[in-house]
């Protein structure tokens, strides 16, 4: 989490270890050739504004922007990350383990450089998240 009223711009560069548990399938989901091989991770992301809010019909809310999946579409989506290889389905109570390092790009403030090494598959993958031009 970022208290972007109180985030430093060096805090915004951090190294994370983590660790993904498989998504449910849905019950009687059709079971296709693949699935359940992991071919790119994704991430989203929310932001509350907790300083500003809107008059509604019981007094103020907060107002909150989120991209996750579940949420209504906008014009900020996912990002997917692509992994060079497919890795196997994980086994039941299984989880992906890893490290994530997230660095601003060189030579852009609106870009992020991203280095994701997945535990036990040898070199890690490396992404550039590219802002919209002004």
């Amino acid at each position: 989490d970022f208290d972007m009223y109180h985030t430093s711009v060096a805090e915004q560069e951090f190294s994370r270890r983590f660790q993904l548990l498989p998504a449910p399938l849905e019950e009687g989901g059709a079971h296709l050739p693949g699935q359940g091989e992991i071919h790119a991770l994704a991430s989203w992301f929310t932001l509350g504004f907790f300083n500003v809010s809107r008059p509604t019909a019981g007094g103020a809310k907060t107002s909150e922007l989120s991209t996750h999946p579940d949420e209504t579409c906008m014009h900020w989506q996912q990002t997917l990350f692509f992994l060079r290889d497919a890795l196997p389905k994980l086994e039941d109570g299984g989880a992906l383990q890893g490290s994530i390092d997230v660095r601003r790009a060189e030579g852009s403030p609106r870009d992020l450089s991203i280095r994701i090494a997945l535990d036990g598959q040898g070199d890690e993958d490396s992404f550039v998240i590219v802002g919209a031009d002004l």
